[in-house]
């Protein structure tokens, strides 16, 4: 660490960096990590080109990641859009293989948020209980579950909104969580989802809501310069513009509005400190970036569901009402006749 907290190359400043947004989005070719490829045994340094965002270039880099494989829901309605495989991944083996560690929860499963089954309900009017939705996160190597916290309208169409549940974000040795609010996914990224987690090594890499708003407030308190949040942890306090949600059509399980923010960070190990940081004496977590991704339909869109889902439901509540009303008419007719009948008699 000390050889390379000497590094300079007119981008790189101890600690710091300077990029353009297009060389993190797209890539660029590090100095440094070619200086490291040229000099260090070979497979060392597995790459020499940074992107946030990976960019395949032919069908040969695509073909290689793995298939993604979804369930149609054919033979069972409730899997529809279920992921059985992820990038040619079935189960995620990097994470810590302690004692009394679930390892069933580490399986591929879970849809991608773009389609539910349909019937769709934020609350089982049986049991009580919160309605859930299960996700696969590709991002966090981990599925997730997301509960049902509001009714929503858009453009005249009913939604349920879903969020996070934020028992996913508490302490979790079995996912190597140890701060509230903080997703660890330090060893998958740096081994694979199926790499030996415990040869992992690199620096700690933590995904958040923005801000760090609903995590420790330890957290913040290590931080200038970040935004305000609610008091408190958990979904009370995220701000909405900083909120990861999901409104979904409960009739058809498709979502048709969705908010995805996240917050990559990471900390300043003991050597990192030493060696770049000196007169830093403590941990910090140290915000990287946020990104948000957000959809919603069009007023088209909600006119042409509108005037097709809601109009076969409406159309299936006639066809069960007109049989009633003729049974009853039929009925009345028959008793009014039987009076008249009885009366001439």
């Amino acid at each position: 660490v000390a050889v390379l907290a000497g590094w300079r190359d007119g981008h790189v400043n101890g600690l710091f960096i300077r990029r353009t947004v297009r060389e993190l989005l797209w890539g660029y070719d590090d100095p440094l990590l070619t200086a490291l490829a040229a000099v260090l045994p070979a497979g060392m340094v597995p790459r020499t080109r940074v992107a946030l965002i990976r960019n395949m270039t032919g069908p040969e880099e695509a073909m290689a990641m793995g298939p993604t494989i979804y369930d149609t829901g054919l033979h069972d309605i409730n899997k529809v859009w279920n992921i059985e495989m992820d990038l040619g991944v079935e189960r995620v083996t990097a994470w810590p293989q302690l004692e009394g560690c679930d390892q069933s929860v580490d399986k591929v499963w879970g849809t991608d948020a773009f389609q539910f089954a349909p019937g769709v309900k934020c609350e089982d009017r049986r049991t009580g209980s919160t309605g859930r939705l299960r996700v696969w996160v590709t991002d966090l190597y981990r599925g997730g579950d997301l509960v049902c916290v509001d009714e929503e309208w858009l453009m005249g169409v009913r939604l349920f909104r879903f969020m996070p549940d934020p028992v996913q974000v508490e302490p979790d040795p079995c996912h190597d969580q140890y701060i509230p609010g903080l997703m660890n996914v330090t060893r998958p990224m740096a081994v694979g989802a199926t790499g030996n987690g415990s040869a992992a090594h690199g620096a700690p890499v933590y995904l958040s809501t923005p801000h760090f708003c609903g995590a420790d407030p330890a957290l913040r308190e290590g931080v200038e310069g970040l935004e305000a949040c609610a008091p408190g942890q958990g979904l009370d306090a995220i701000p909405e513009r900083f909120a990861t949600f999901i409104d979904v059509e409960p009739f058809t399980g498709i979502p048709m509005r969705a908010a995805k923010r996240v917050q990559l960070s990471s900390e300043l190990t003991h050597a990192a400190r030493k060696h770049l940081e000196p007169k830093i004496n403590t941990s910090v977590v140290t915000p990287i970036m946020w990104a948000a991704e957000t959809v919603e339909i069009g007023p088209g869109q909600a006119a042409t569901f509108k005037g097709s889902v809601y109009w076969a439901l409406s159309m299936r509540m006639h066809l069960r009402i007109w049989p009633l009303l003729a049974a009853l008419m039929f009925a009345g007719a028959a008793v009014a006749a039987l009076v008249k009948a009885n009366r001439a008699s």
